[in-house]
This record gives C-alpha cells, structure tokens and sequence, in this order.
C-alpha cells in the first residue's frame, strides 16, 4: 500500500479513504482564537481564509480535510458577500450553511464502495 508522507504524518493512500471533511463548532473557534480575531489581526473572511491557507493544516487540532473543508465554506461565504463576523460561532454557522449542502452527495458516494 503506498503511503504518502502528509505535512510530517504518515498517511496510507487508498482510493476510498478520506479524511473526516467535516469540521466542529470548535474548530472554528480555535482558528478564530489563532489567528487573532478578537484582536483585529484577522478582520476579513479573506484574512481568515488565508490564515488557514497559510497555518491551518499546522494546527494541531485540524486535520488536513479538516482544513481543505473550512476553506472550501469559507470561499462561498466570500462569495456570498455576507459580512465579518468576530464571532466564531456565527462564523461557523455561515460557514457550515454550505456544508450541510453538500452532505447530500454523502450516500452516494457511500453506496458505491459496497459492490
């Protein structure tokens, strides 16, 4: 099986297996603790996205998919031109509006590694 060395975690490659995608509420307030919301050094979804882009994967409490999903969400929050909020609570709920969307694709996709 070939294994893939993931920023410093051994990981095994498998074609089904994937990290969890999904994030917590927790999550999100640890980013926002990290990076300085409260504080004003992120004071932007883009300021948060590349935080991530840049430190997310690093946290220790974010897996790699983890990540990828924040920034996924977070790039239709840009889009959606909703504004800043300093509260990671209410971040989290925007954020995850789009996650919640895109679980209908979870069956499927479960249904097909069951041939």
């Amino acid at each position: 099986m070939p294994e893939e060395n993931i920023q410093g975690v051994e990981v095994n490659v498998t074609g089904n297996k994937q990290w969890p995608m999904n994030y917590e509420e927790s999550d999100v307030q640890q980013i926002f603790k990290d990076a300085g919301v409260a504080e004003g050094k992120v004071n932007s979804w883009q300021g948060l996205l590349q935080y991530i882009e840049q430190h997310g994967e690093a946290q220790w409490h974010i897996t790699p998919g983890e990540a990828v999903a924040m920034k996924e969400d977070l790039a239709h929050v840009l889009k959606s031109g909703i504004a800043f909020t300093k509260n990671p609570d209410q971040a989290y709920q925007e954020m995850h509006k789009y996650r919640a969307r895109d679980k209908s694709e979870e069956p499927k996709i479960a249904k097909e590694h069951h041939h």
